[in-house]
C-alpha cells in the first residue's frame, strides 16, 4: 500500500454527501409525492391534502366489491391550462354543453386516482360563462379554473371545472 486510507479525502466526502442526498430524496419522495403529484390514494387523501397543486375540500368515497374505490373529489384552486374548447354533444344522445381537453402535459395539472387511465376532460359547472368567454366555436385557448370535481364512478360520470377566465 502506499500510505494512502481508503475512503478518505474530498472525493470520498463529496461521494458520501451525494449518496446520503440521493437516499434521503428517495425515502422522503412519499410525502413529495403527495403534493406535487396529480395521483392520489383515494382512500387516504383527506380534505386539506393537496394532489396537483390543489387542495381537496370534500369527497364521497367508497368502494365496490369486485371493482375498487370509486367516488366523487371536489378540489379547490387555480389551474391555468392550455388546450382545445368544443361546444358540442358529450357522448352519444347527449345535449351539446361547453367542454374542455387539456393538453397532454396539462393534463398532469389535475388530480386523479392512482390507477385511472382515462385522458383528462371536462366540462363546466358554469357553462353559461363558458360560452358567453368562448362561443360556441372550437378552438385552442388558455384558461384558469378554480374548482375541480372529479368522478371515478363506473358509469359515464364526467368530470367538471368551473370555469374563473380565458388567459
Amino acid at each position: 500500500m502506499n500510505g494512502k486510507r481508503h475512503g478518505s479525502g474530498p472525493r470520498y466526502g463529496l461521494f458520501i454527501l451525494l449518496l446520503i442526498t440521493l437516499v434521503l430524496g428517495i425515502g422522503c419522495g412519499g410525502s413529495r409525492d403527495t403534493v406535487h403529484s396529480s395521483r392520489f390514494d383515494p382512500l387516504n387523501i383527506a380534505p386539506g391534502d393537496a394532489a396537483a397543486g390543489i387542495v381537496l375540500v370534500s369527497k364521497e368515497v367508497r368502494v365496490l366489491e369486485g371493482y375498487g374505490p370509486v367516488g366523487t373529489f371536489r378540489f379547490r384552486g387555480g389551474v391555468t391550462t392550455t388546450g382545445r374548447y368544443v361546444y358540442g354533444s358529450v357522448g352519444e344522445g347527449g345535449m351539446e354543453a361547453p367542454y374542455f381537453y387539456p393538453d397532454p402535459a396539462d393534463s398532469l395539472k389535475f388530480p386523479r386516482m392512482k390507477g385511472d387511465r382515462r385522458f383528462v376532460w371536462f366540462t363546466f359547472s358554469n357553462p353559461e360563462e363558458a360560452v358567453r368567454l368562448l362561443g360556441r366555436s372550437e378552438r385552442r385557448v388558455s384558461i384558469t379554473v378554480e374548482e375541480y370535481v372529479y368522478r371515478y364512478l363506473p358509469t359515464d360520470a364526467v368530470n367538471e371545472a368551473k370555469l374563473a377566465r380565458v388567459e
